[in-house]
C-alpha cells in the first residue's frame, strides 16, 4: 500500500507528499530500506521535483548507509537528480563510483552535461563512452546532436549523421529533427536542407525545425518559402510553427502575410494567450509599427500572459518610446499583474533614457519589496542612476553584487566614464585586469575613452596592446 501511494503521488507531481510519506516511514522505523529499495528512484525523482539539493544529499547518504549505492537503477536516478539540480560535480562522483556503467548510465551523465550547457565536456564524455565500446542509441544521439550544434563541431556532426544512417535510425522523427537543427547551428544550412529533402514522411515538427533553422540563420525569405511548401503538403502546422513564421514575417516586414498567419491562428482556434504565441503576435505587429494592434492584443490576452506586456514594454524602450513604456508598465501594475525581472529591467531602462529618476526610483522600491535582486535588474538600476548623474547610488549597487559579470563591470565603467569620472573608470578597469577577469569590446572602448579624456597616452597604448593581443589569441584558438 505504501509503495502504491508513493507512485500515485509521483504520477500527480505531488513531490512534497512523496517526501513527507517517505520521512514519516523512516522516522517510524519502518522496513523501507530493507523491503522497498525499488521505491528509492521514485523518492529521488520527488527530490528533483522540489529542487532541494540538501534533501537530495541526505537521501543519497541514507542510500549509501543502506547498502544500495551499487544498485544501477538507483545510481542512474541519482545521476539524473544531481544533473537537474545543476550539481555536476556530485553527478560525476556518482558516475565514477559505479561498478558497472551501461548505456543508460553513460547517457545519463552525458545528458547532465548537455542539459547544463557544458557541451564540450559532455562531448568528451561521449567520446569516452564510445572508446569503451558502448554503442549509443537514438536517445543518446539526441543529446549528442544538440551538443554538436551548440559547439559548432561540424566534424563530429558528420560522424553522428553517418552513424545514424548506418544504423538505420534516420526514420526516427525526433532524431532527424535534431540533425537538421544541428547542421543549421553549425552553419551548414545546405546540409540541413539536403537532409530535410531526403526525408519521406515529414512531420509537423520536421517542417517547423527547417523553418526555425532558416530563421536562426537570418534566411527569413527561405523560411517563408518552406512554410508555403508545408501548406502545399497538407501537413498541419502547430503553435510552434506559427511562432516561427510570425518571426519571419516580422523580420521581413511582411504585414499582409503576418495578418494571414494571425487569421490562421484564429481559424484553427489556437490559444493567442499561449506563453509564446501571444508575444510572437505582438512582436510581429510591433516590428511592422502597428502599435494599436499591439495594444489591443496586450489588453485582450494580457491578463493571462505577463510576457505579452513585457514584449510591448521592451519594444517601446528599445525604440525610444520611453513615456509609452512607463505608462504601459504603470497600467500593468494597476491591473494587478505582477511584473517580473524582465518587465522591471525594461521599464528602468525607459526611465533612464527619459531621465525620469523619480519613476525609476519607484520601480527600484517595487523591485526591493518583491525581492528582485537578479543581475538583469541590478544592471538596469546602475545604468539608470549613472545616466541620471547619481554615481554614488550606482556604485552602491555595484558593490553589493557579489558575483559580478562582465556586463556589470562594463555598466559601472561606462557610468564613470560618461559622467567625467575617467580616473575611477580606469581604476575599475585595472581592478578587472588584476583579478584576471574577462574583457570584451565594450570594456576596452570605455577604458580607451577614459584615457582619451585624461590624456593618458601611454595607458591608452597599453590597453590597445592588450586588446590586439586578446583578438589574436581568440583567433589562434579558433584556427
Amino acid at each position: 500500500m505504501f509503495g502504491v501511494l508513493i507512485k500515485c503521488y509521483l504520477w500527480n507531481n505531488l513531490f512534497d507528499q512523496v517526501l513527507s510519506l517517505y520521512n514519516h516511514h523512516i522516522y517510524k522505523g519502518s522496513k523501507f530500506t530493507q523491503n522497498c529499495s525499488f521505491l528509492y528512484p521514485s523518492v529521488i525523482r520527488a527530490v528533483s521535483g522540489v529542487g532541494d539539493l540538501v534533501v537530495g544529499r541526505k537521501l543519497h547518504g541514507r542510500i549509501v548507509k543502506s547498502g544500495f549505492s551499487e544498485d544501477r537503477v538507483i545510481g542512474t536516478s541519482l545521476l539524473g537528480m544531481y544533473g537537474e539540480l545543476c550539481c555536476l560535480s556530485d553527478a560525476k562522483k556518482v558516475f565514477d563510483e559505479m561498478c558497472v556503467r551501461d548505456l543508460v548510465s553513460w547517457s545519463s551523465i552525458f545528458s547532465c552535461y548537455v542539459e547544463n550547457g557544458i557541451y564540450r565536456e559532455g562531448l568528451e564524455m561521449f567520446r569516452s563512452m564510445v572508446s569503451e565500446g558502448i554503442r549509443p542509441d537514438s536517445v543518446t544521439l539526441l543529446s549528442v546532436a544538440e551538443a554538436c550544434g551548440k559547439t559548432g563541431c561540424f566534424r563530429l556532426a558528420k560522424s553522428v549523421h553517418g552513424y545514424v544512417i548506418r544504423e538505420g535510425m534516420i526514420g526516427d522523427g525526433s532524431l532527424s529533427n535534431s540533425l537538421i537543427v544541428m547542421y543549421s547551428q553549425c552553419g551548414y544550412l545546405c546540409r540541413a536542407n539536403r537532409l530535410f529533402e531526403y526525408l519521406d514522411n515529414r512531420s509537423t515538427s520536421c517542417w517547423t525545425s527547417m523553418i526555425s533553422s532558416y530563421n536562426q540563420n537570418e534566411c527569413f525569405k527561405e523560411a517563408m518559402d518552406v512554410f508555403i511548401k508545408m501548406q502545399d503538403s497538407e501537413v498541419e502546422p502547430n503553435e510552434v510553427t506559427m511562432i516561427s513564421v510570425l518571426n519571419s514575417c516580422a523580420r521581413l516586414g511582411r504585414l499582409k502575410e503576418g495578418k494571414s498567419v494571425h487569421c490562421f491562428v484564429l481559424r484553427k482556434a489556437m490559444d493567442a494567450a499561449d506563453l509564446d504565441l501571444g508575444p510572437a503576435l505582438i512582436d510581429f505587429y510591433a516590428a511592422c509599427w502597428k502599435i494599436s494592434s499591439c495594444e489591443k492584443l496586450v489588453h485582450l490576452i494580457g491578463n493571462k500572459n505577463v510576457v505579452s506586456w513585457n514584449t510591448l514594454i521592451s519594444f517601446y524602450a528599445r525604440e525610444g518610446l520611453n513615456r509609452e513604456a512607463m505608462i504601459l508598465f504603470a497600467k500593468m501594475v494597476v491591473k494587478g499583474l505582477m511584473p517580473d525581472s524582465f518587465s522591471l529591467a525594461s521599464s528602468i531602462s525607459a526611465s533612464a533614457s527619459a531621465g525620469s529618476m523619480h519613476f525609476g526610483q519607484q520601480i527600484h522600491g517595487h523591485a526591493m519589496k518583491r525581492g528582485f535582486v537578479d543581475e538583469f535588474v541590478q544592471n538596469s538600476l546602475m545604468d539608470m542612476y549613472s545616466k541620471c548623474g547619481f554615481l554614488d547610488l550606482a556604485y552602491t549597487i555595484f558593490n553589493r553584487i557579489r558575483k559580478k559579470s562582465i556586463v556589470t563591470w562594463n555598466c559601472m565603467i561606462c557610468g564613470f566614464s560618461q559622467n567625467g569620472l575617467s580616473l575611477e573608470a580606469l581604476n575599475l578597469f585595472d581592478e578587472m585586469y588584476e583579478n584576471c577577469l574577462e574583457f570584451n569590446e565594450v570594456t576596452f572602448l570605455s577604458a580607451i575613452q577614459a584615457c582619451s579624456n585624461l590624456g593618458y597616452l601611454d595607458k591608452g597604448k597599453w590597453i590597445h596592446h592588450k586588446k590586439i593581443f586578446k583578438a589574436w589569441h581568440r583567433n589562434k584558438d579558433v584556427i
